[in-house]
């Protein structure tokens, strides 16, 4: 346990923005004073914490000594598989700021892709002590093969089912690896980076080429019985949608995929069409022009957003109440384009139509790493893996995959 303890103190000092001090720490934490005392001697000896100034808290007690935590006890480097994919890739430290950070164009040869990933991890940790980068984090789209490391047939990464990418990404980097869906990784990266909230019931909303949830009890990752939990595209918001690649009609992720809407912005005359399929460049460009136009006051373009933003604010609603969630955290690549609409339209249906609305309120809240979120999530899995005081720790039952 006492490395338990360990982490359970530091986890304490590192979200403690202004210090905390031994006397604090034990009332905080419930340990006896003799136990933080050696605990604290241990991280001042790792240098994870660092002493700073004396002061009177209250009282006419001595001065009490604050902790804090040293930003640079530790690196994680993070990546991020959008569809096509787009690489993003970040240097986090240890309090969870972001140092560095990359990204490429689309790269869909999943060879060449993990070339281009140790070329990046490389760039990203030049000058750093190699004994301080604990490891890097791959945030990529669902669903996955936590045991095997692989892509399980995955729809927006055509011809990357059963590679095997945890392995060849170990390969390339020499590094320690892990691997998570974006939803979860993304929420382990709000989790670890926020001093406060987010301890009750919190549901993440991933909004990127597609749509995903993510889902954690106090502080602990729900990741589901094989690690893809929040599949969330085929929750049925509407009866009169375009037929989805399930045979259904009405899926709020085909309501608000980025060919469909495009499509449609092509069909009501404010984008230009086109003679052949649009790739996905083009897409993003397209889903670009239309929020563009929306904010300058084009009716359509604001008509079209507003039929993403209402499909998903149902879905979330509906996933809220059957998780009694507290707390909704919205972030990915295309929230940016959908804020700040949609989490007034959250708050909207939950008020509206939530049988729980006169329990407890839902609190919004914007992701702290808003587009790079993913790519923060992924180095978040390592700090979550390595020195956050998880169940994982007790139990030793990883909720991400692992290459080492």
């Amino acid at each position: 346990m006492g490395d338990y303890n360990q982490l359970v103190v530091f986890d304490l000092i590192r979200r403690a923005k202004t210090g905390i001090s031994r006397a604090e720490a034990v009332a905080e934490t419930g340990l006896s004073p003799q136990t933080v005392s050696n605990v604290v001697n241990r991280l001042l000896e790792l240098e994870w914490v660092r002493e700073g100034q004396r002061v009177h808290r209250s009282g006419r007690g001595k001065p009490r000594t604050l902790l804090h935590s040293q930003a640079d006890a530790a690196y994680a480097v993070g990546v991020h598989l959008e569809p096509s994919p787009i690489i993003s890739a970040v240097l986090m430290d240890a309090n969870g700021t972001i140092r560095r950070r990359a990204n490429t164009d689309s790269i869909p040869d999943p060879n060449e892709a993990v070339m281009t990933i140790g070329r990046l991890c490389a760039e990203l940790i030049d000058g750093i002590p190699v004994e301080r980068v604990l490891g890097i984090g791959c945030s990529v789209p669902g669903p996955i093969d936590l045991d095997r490391g692989t892509f399980i047939d995955p729809p927006t990464l055509p011809g990357w089912d059963n590679f095997p990418f945890l392995q060849q990404v170990h390969n390339a980097t020499g590094l320690t690896v892990y691997m998570q869906k974006d939803s979860i990784a993304a929420l382990a990266g709000e989790l670890w980076n926020r001093d406060r909230g987010l301890d009750r019931t919190t549901l993440f909303v991933y909004a990127g080429f597609g749509i995903a949830f993510a889902v954690a009890r106090g502080r602990e990752l729900f990741v589901g019985g094989s690690g893809n939990a929040g599949e969330a595209g085929h929750i049925k918001v509407s009866i009169d949608s375009a037929p989805c690649s399930c045979g259904r009609q009405g899926c709020v992720g085909k309501i608000i995929e980025f060919e469909y809407v495009v499509g449609q912005a092509v069909a009501r005359g404010i984008l230009p069409d086109r003679d052949r399929q649009w790739n996905h460049t083009e897409l993003v460009a397209g889903m670009d022009a239309i929020a563009t136009m929306a904010r300058d006051g084009n009716a359509v373009a604001q008509d079209l957003l507003a039929e993403s933003v209402d499909a998903i604010a149902e879905a979330v609603v509906i996933t809220a109440d059957f998780l009694d969630a507290t707390d909704v955290v919205i972030g990915g690549t295309h929230a940016a384009r959908l804020a700040p609409q949609l989490s007034h339209a959250v708050e909207r249906e939950f008020s509206r139509y939530s049988v729980l609305a006169p329990i407890h309120s839902l609190t919004v809240h914007d992701a702290d790493f808003a587009a790079w979120v993913g790519a923060a999530g992924g180095a978040s899995l390592v700090f979550d893996a390595q020195m956050s005081p998880t169940s994982t720790v007790l139990t030793g039952r990883s909720s991400v995959g692992k290459q080492a």
